[in-house]
């Protein structure tokens, strides 16, 4: 039997539960329809009981209720399963004839089915547009022709509705929407009861002179009268870092960073040196500005330049070109640590490398055991050291000499390196040093 309104179970989906129970009476799988939607409340879809795509029913044995299962994978959390009694094809299920007997079960399913049929009918009348209360029956429900930007409304008298263009109701209200009328250049300005039009066309003697302009825009850009200013672009490497010469680069990528000024941008390029690598007219930094990339996939193993350029369309002033550029650097190691008297170059080549670029002052703390002394050398194309302080800044380049001889770099060529040696073996530990050229 039919006790209450029980049209319509909710569900909210977990990633785990997968079977899901109703308890409204279905006389028929097809009075089963099962809505499906997604987290955003987008319908994924809608499928009859009788359809087994999604699901799956098992009807209560007593014909009260029953159970869903998903056929596939559990709702995603935070969908919705929503389950409806829609006996949206009524028709007469039971069938009297003089030759059956009138049970009373038989009367209860006939009347239930039936009940059905009016709850689906409740349920969808509770979703759709009605008239107030306070409307008498003498109103005329029958709309007008409908006709493209028309709005049904009812009429003054209240019995029936009229058809008014959609034009005559904006602005009906003061403060809202736009008042009727306005020729080309005017606009709305705020009354002290309803919005106007103003005329922003001007023509006579001005502060500024001799003074003519059609339209609020054009008035504007007269006096503002922006200056044009050209685009700003600024380059960049991926792994831009300082390293050995003879260290292998396999590929790059480059970003512009383009800022969009007076006009839109219009070319990107890309260059190494002096060699055009890419132009781009679409996307990235056009036309808006933003950030163009482009991927050198060449590889290199010593100093190595590129540049971008950008070009706007010239709309309001120019066309200007602007461009930057980056550079990736290698250079030839430092050299320190403690070792034997007499060194060879080759083996101040095997202390401690460092990689860094010229610079005029070096500190360097060297560890050393018993009877070892101190090594320093650099690229012999720098100029040489003036001063050497110790830890506790007294001058001591006096107790050092000076070598020059080849060390093989990394990239298997030899280069000519200015060897400092410090003439007094050491006792064990560490010292720290600070050589200034």
């Amino acid at each position: 039997m039919r006790s209450n309104y029980d049209v319509r179970e909710v569900y909210t989906g977990d990633g785990i539960q997968a079977s899901f129970t109703f308890d409204f009476k279905i006389a028929n799988l097809s009075h089963l329809l099962v809505v499906h939607v997604d987290a955003a409340g987008a319908e994924l879809w809608q499928a009859r009981g009788t359809d087994t795509t999604y699901f799956t029913t098992i009807l209560n044995t007593d014909g009260l209720g029953g159970t869903i299962t998903w056929v596939t994978d559990e709702p995603v959390t935070g969908s919705k399963v929503i389950i409806l009694l829609a006996d949206d094809l009524p028709k007469q299920e039971s069938k009297y004839t003089t030759d059956n007997r009138y049970t009373m079960k038989k009367i209860e399913n006939s009347l239930d089915a039936l009940s059905g049929q009016i709850q689906r009918i409740r349920y969808l009348l509770d979703r759709s547009l009605r008239l107030p209360e306070k409307f008498t029956d003498t109103l005329n429900t029958v709309l007008p022709e409908i006709v493209a930007e028309g709005v049904p409304v009812v009429n003054e008298a209240g019995d029936g509705f009229i058809l008014v263009p959609r034009s005559e109701l904006a602005g009906e209200a003061a403060g809202s929407g736009l008042p009727v009328g306005g020729l080309l250049g005017d606009f709305v300005e705020m009354g002290s009861v309803e919005a106007e039009w103003k005329t922003a066309n001007y023509s006579g003697i001005s502060r500024f002179g001799a003074w003519s302009s059609a339209g609020l825009k054009d008035t504007l850009d007269k006096i503002l009268n922006i200056t044009y200013t050209p685009p700003t672009i600024s380059l960049s490497g991926s792994s831009n870092v300082l390293r050995e010469k003879g260290t292998t680069v396999s590929g790059i990528t480059l970003s512009a960073v383009i800022t969009k000024q007076s006009d839109p941008i219009a070319a990107v390029r890309f260059y190494q040196g002096v060699t055009l690598l890419d132009t781009q007219v679409s996307g990235g930094a056009i036309p808006t500005g933003g950030t163009s990339t482009y991927g050198y996939g060449s590889s290199f193993t010593d100093n190595i330049s590129f540049s971008a350029q950008v070009d706007d369309n010239g709309a309001t002033g120019g066309p200007t070109t602007v461009s930057s550029s980056t550079s990736y650097s290698f250079v030839y190691p430092y050299y320190n640590g403690a070792g034997a008297v007499g060194l060879s170059a080759a083996a101040v080549g095997a202390l401690t490398k460092v990689i860094i670029a010229s610079t005029a002052t070096v500190v360097r703390t060297m560890t050393a055991t018993a009877g070892q002394v101190f090594y320093f050398a650099y690229p012999a194309s720098y100029p040489s050291l003036f001063s050497i302080l110790d830890v506790n800044g007294f001058e001591t380049i006096g107790d050092w000499t000076l070598t020059t001889s080849n060390i093989t770099g990394l990239d298997a060529t030899a280069q000519s390196y200015k060897i400092y040696e410090f003439n007094n073996p050491v006792t064990a530990g560490s010292y720290q040093y600070t050589f200034k050229r």
